[in-house]
């Protein structure tokens, strides 16, 4: 069995063994229809050669390995590798959990030519073909460059990742981009560099889902998600300075809670027009809810959690609407609403937490 643990390069052989010193090529294929590739536990993994002679020392980069049919990679807790092979074709997904950003920007500033028995392959960004991307715990990340050129990606997933300030190099650039998460990036504003409050997110037309968690940074979003009119989904959570929302028109579901710890009241909704579903919570200080609403005949769902002394709900009028009402852990709502609600919406279905 192989002791990840302790490998340091994944072939022990000496390079010039499987890379002739002659080779013209600045790569070398392998596995030439391997379509995926994960590596994950080997805290101790340095790169591909353990060994490279002396005359191929200062060129023992453009020897890596190249995957042409590569379309998904995965490399997971290896804080120490110095090299990842080439993937001109990664379409499927890029994992990268707890490694260093130093060898991604490497492979991704390399022009490595194609041996002639490879299929010909696309002289554009590695990852333009790119669907799904998700960074973990990469702790030399600040921004993502524009050079990336993730024009075809869909899914970006960044958590964790405690120096990245910015996304503003690459928002031109994720135009089919329908999923946003960014989590736990406690220095990412992301206004920061944009002289516009955030005008060039107007660029992220395909955008359906965003979610932002523990980003102490932020106190308002980007204008630009105003001309976004796929927008439904926004989750927001852990965000202690966020004071206001935008004008979101198209948006169906908020999803908001643990934000300014002292609020009473909570963030203008009335323009949010066609809201569907609100789920608020973990607000101990929020005394009232807003009166006004901006469409209530489109409201399905209201879900409060977390809010003791929160004391009124919407009028009648909002509550004939909602399909589906839950409150859990509000204690003077549940004292106050109760037997009202039960008696005056039978129909309603109402979950009480108990």
């Amino acid at each position: 069995m192989l002791d990840t643990m302790n490998l340091e390069y994944i072939s022990d052989n000496d390079m010039s063994k499987e890379v002739p010193a002659s080779s013209t090529t600045l790569s070398t294929a392998f596995f030439p229809s391997l379509k995926s590739f994960t590596i994950e536990e080997c805290p101790n993994l340095k790169g591909w050669w353990g060994r490279t002679p002396d005359h191929q020392q200062d060129q023992s980069h453009h020897s890596l390995p190249l995957f042409p049919l590569l379309s998904r990679l995965q490399i997971s807790n290896c804080p120490k590798m110095t090299s990842m092979p080439l993937f001109p074709n990664l379409e499927e997904r890029l994992f990268l959990s707890n490694v260093s950003l130093r060898p991604l920007q490497e492979t991704m500033s390399m022009n490595f030519s194609v041996p002639s028995s490879s299929s010909s392959l696309s002289s554009s960004s590695p990852l333009s073909k790119l669907n799904k991307m998700t960074l973990v715990s990469i702790e030399d990340i600040e921004s993502l460059p524009a050079k990336w050129a993730l024009y075809s990606l869909k899914e970006l997933h960044i958590r964790n990742c405690p120096r990245l300030t910015s996304m503003s190099g690459a928002v031109h650039y994720l135009t089919s981009l329908c999923s946003l998460s960014v989590g736990n990036c406690e220095e990412f504003d992301p206004l920061r560099d944009m002289h516009d409050d955030g005008m060039e997110w107007r660029c992220l037309i395909c955008l359906c889902d965003l979610y932002i968690s523990g980003i102490p940074k932020l106190k308002s979003l980007p204008v630009g998600l105003q001309c976004i009119s796929t927008l439904k989904k926004l989750t927001i959570s852990n965000c202690p300075n966020l004071m206001t929302l935008l004008e979101l028109t198209s948006l169906e579901y908020l999803h908001i809670k643990r934000c300014e710890p002292n609020l009473t009241s909570p963030l203008e909704i009335s323009c949010l027009t066609s809201l569907r579903s609100l789920d608020i919570g973990d607000f101990p200080n929020l005394i009232t809810f807003p009166e006004s609403i901006g469409n209530p005949i489109s409201f399905e769902t209201l879900s409060i959690w977390g809010c003791p002394n929160l004391t009124t709900l919407p009028d009648d009028g909002f509550l004939k609407s909602l399909q589906k009402l839950e409150i859990r852990n509000c204690r003077q709502l549940a004292e106050k609403y109760k037997n009202k609600i039960d008696k005056d919406f039978p129909n309603l279905e109402i979950d009480w937490g108990y």
